[in-house]
């Protein structure tokens, strides 16, 4: 049972996914054979979450990420699961940015960390 501020943030991602993840996205992303999106696909849906501050979850958000706490990544995940978004990649956003946040140095951070976003 979630909290009621749980419960709000699950009824946001809702939303989000309910307008941004049109039926056109859907269809392009039930025809993806791989385990991840590629192509087209992938560059449409990263820069829908990159655009709405969403696509590094885990985050902090002084490195441009969403800041969500684990819970609200866990319910993040779970909505985009239940919708049938399209896998991203994750080598950039999952391994290499939390890396950087944690033990590249500023010059790296500075360099790496936006165009990981982007």
């Amino acid at each position: 049972v979630l909290e009621p501020e749980e419960a709000a943030f699950q009824a946001r991602v809702r939303r989000f996914l309910a307008e941004k993840f049109t039926p056109e996205l859907r269809r392009e992303a039930e025809l993806q054979t791989g385990v991840f999106a590629h192509g087209e696909l992938a560059a449409k849906w990263h820069r829908i979450l990159y655009e709405a501050g969403w696509i590094a979850p885990g985050w902090p958000e002084e490195y441009g990420g969403a800041g969500f706490s684990a819970t609200q990544q866990y319910i993040f995940d779970q909505e985009c699961t239940r919708a049938g978004t399209p896998d991203l990649p994750v080598a950039g956003i999952r391994l290499c940015g939390p890396v950087l946040i944690e033990f590249g140095t500023p010059d790296q951070k500075d360099r790496f960390l936006p165009r990981i976003l982007s």
